[in-house]
């Protein structure tokens, strides 16, 4: 039992995760936004009022002092945790965590604006749209987030929806060129060539001067881009020239407009291949997963040797839990050459662990530590859990050598080799070990919750409460501390 405590409590504190598996495989690929961390001066914006009243008692005053510290430590511990979880892509958590603070102060705009931006990056563009609608100042890049979550969120058929998205972006201070960019694009669900010739005459448009309109928007340079190569184009066919357009919805994250747009050109063109792309994976963008998997399923029927496809095909099948078919996908883009090839490897190992097919789970493993040439700490640290788990130990030996070499300033790896030497009884070799990875990583709990396990294996009580007591106090609010403290009260008995 000592074994899988340790085991479990060191995968969490080693790779941070809020499961073994939690991390990156648990997600899909989603458009990573590079949201900094912001300093954090006054996280309860009013401090509580402390009045210098002589009948007011003085202890009452310094502890009403320490409460508003505490509230005040405890709220920016949240937006911390919250922040890690994000940069993390384990949105999930860091949602619980925006969340808790929501609820003790609903006016921070800090909070809002990570809310709605989380949810964004889940694909709840409705939920994302409530919290950025609460912001009262929205920088360029919020604009554009609230825009897409509106677009995704209603039918933009429908032409009173269109006007309510018009009176929204005017509240929220569009520019007139993100304004003109987003109402344009969406006439042309009514009249695609009426909306191609608007924006050809905003584009020539010139000033008093003469000179031409100065286009700064980037989703509107992007389209004045394509506009130029759709007439430029030197071939009559109108669907070609078209799909440049739709292609640059797409791009910017205009995914409904892409999917109207492109299944009416479809209707001229079957089975057009990068239109055929462009819904199917707007489909899934959306969320639609149902739906993409059947417009992904059109374009594998004309091309099953696309890498790509076969990679979203797995992302699609494993949201809808067909996990045995996403595999074979997965398993089918790496044999095509699919890049990065880690993540599709990360997600058959996600699956075969939900599955519960140990013997596949340990394979894949296998062919990530030993082919994976873009190998990361927390790949190899999992590989070696399982190997450790199911008693592999000699893969799980070799890989801890390999994680050394590889990674040569983190201790885990020698807590790994020790951890082993000690389950197959060596338990001088596994101190050896220990200390070792204790000299490289002085504040590593993992390595030395092991060490007292060690020491108290080999008979050394007082040294083993020595290292659970260090545990604790260079890691007191970890897992590690919890089971060390559990430890220290089985020893006093």
């Amino acid at each position: 039992m000592k074994k899988i405590i340790i085991l479990i409590v060191g995968i969490l504190g080693v790779l941070g995760m809020g499961g073994v598996l939690a991390y990156q495989y648990s997600q899909d690929t989603p458009l990573i936004i590079n949201t900094p961390t912001e300093k954090i001066e006054e996280i309860v914006p009013d401090d509580i009022a402390l009045i210098d009243n002589d009948e007011i008692d003085k202890e009452a005053i310094v502890q009403q002092k320490i409460n508003s510290i505490k509230k005040r430590l405890a709220l920016k511990g949240l937006i911390i945790e919250g922040d890690g979880y994000y940069r993390n892509q384990q949105l999930p958590l860091a949602l619980k965590k925006y969340l808790e603070f929501y609820k003790q102060n609903s006016n921070d705009d800090l909070v809002i604006q990570k809310l709605g931006d989380t949810y964004f990056e889940l694909k709840k563009y409705g939920s994302a749209l409530n919290y950025y609608k609460l912001l009262g100042q929205l920088n360029t890049d919020t604009k554009k987030k609230l825009a897409l979550s509106y677009i995704a969120s209603n039918d933009i058929t429908q032409s009173t929806i269109q006007n309510e998205f018009k009176t929204l972006m005017e509240a929220k201070n569009f520019n007139e060129q993100e304004l003109f960019y987003y109402t344009q694009s969406l006439s042309c669900i009514g009249d695609f060539h009426q909306c191609k010739l608007g924006f050809g005459e905003y584009f020539d448009t010139l000033d008093a001067n003469g000179i031409a309109r100065e286009i700064s928007y980037e989703p509107l340079i992007d389209l004045k881009k394509s506009l130029e190569n759709y007439v430029n184009f030197q071939v009559d066919e109108v669907y070609l020239k078209d799909a440049y357009m739709i292609s640059s919805w797409y791009s910017n994250g205009l995914y409904s407009l892409a999917i109207d747009l492109g299944n009416k050109l479809l209707l001229e063109k079957i089975n057009y291949k990068p239109i055929l792309k462009i819904v199917a994976q707007s489909e899934f963008e959306l969320g639609n997963y149902e739906q993409a998997r059947k417009e992904l399923g059109k374009y594998y029927a004309i091309d099953e040797k696309d890498s790509a496809i076969n990679y979203i095909l797995g992302i699609v099948n494993e949201k809808l839990k067909d996990y045995v078919l996403a595999n074979i996908y997965f398993q089918k883009s790496l044999d095509l050459g699919y890049n990065p090839s880690i993540d599709a490897r990360r997600h058959i190992i996600h699956n075969f662990y939900l599955l519960q097919n140990d013997k596949s789970l340990l394979q894949a493993f296998k062919k990530m530590v030993e082919e994976e040439k873009n190998l990361q700490k927390e790949d190899l640290a999992l590989a070696i859990y399982y190997h450790i788990i199911f008693e592999s130990y000699d893969k799980a030996f070799l890989w801890s050598k390999k994680g050394q070499e590889l990674f040569p300033e983190d201790g885990d790896f020698f807590a790994y080799e020790g951890w082993i030497l000690r389950e197959e009884g060596k338990l001088k070799e596994a101190l050896s070990s220990l200390q070792a990875g204790g000299i490289i990583d002085e504040k590593n709990p993992f390595i030395f919750i092991n060490i007292a396990y060690t020491v108290q294996e080999l008979g050394n009580i007082p040294g083993a409460k020595i290292y659970f007591a260090k545990v604790i106090s260079i890691a007191p609010k970890s897992d590690f501390a919890s089971q060390a403290k559990a430890e220290l009260t089985a020893l006093e008995k």
